[in-house]
């Protein structure tokens, strides 16, 4: 199924684009969207899978070392949520966009079908 049309060169079909984001949300935060799973719900064991090394590390230098690791890596983590979040709402809003044009672009070619003058009697415009 191609698009729902083709505005300045492009040609984007909406339904491909919703089921991609879809995959992309469920890998991101799980089934129901809400951080019940993928990669947010990993980013929470990790740090339960590092408390737990340092326990069974029974030594305070390791322990240091993987707490400063976990103070190192956080931001990252954080700002990568921020991306994937950022990114996904853009390719929706530019969807969006896309499709409100093409609506736009057939409600004045619409317009205009209306508006034309009636042919006259012979054929003439």
């Amino acid at each position: 199924m191609t698009g729902w049309g083709n505005i300045d060169g492009w040609d984007i079909d909406p339904v491909g684009v919703q089921t991609v984001l879809e995959k992309v949300m469920t890998l991101y935060a799980g089934e129901d969207g809400k951080g019940n799973g993928g990669l947010v719900k990993r980013a929470g064991e990790f740090a339960q899978y590092v408390d737990d090394a340092v326990a069974a590390a029974s030594s305070e230098p390791i322990g240091i070392a993987l707490r400063e690791y976990v103070k190192a890596v956080k931001p990252d983590l954080k700002s990568t949520f921020h991306k994937v979040h950022s990114c996904v709402k853009g390719a929706m809003d530019a969807t969006n966009a896309y499709m409100d044009g093409d609506i736009k672009m057939a409600e004045k070619a619409q317009r205009r079908a209306v508006d034309a003058p009636s042919p006259q009697a012979g054929g003439r415009w």
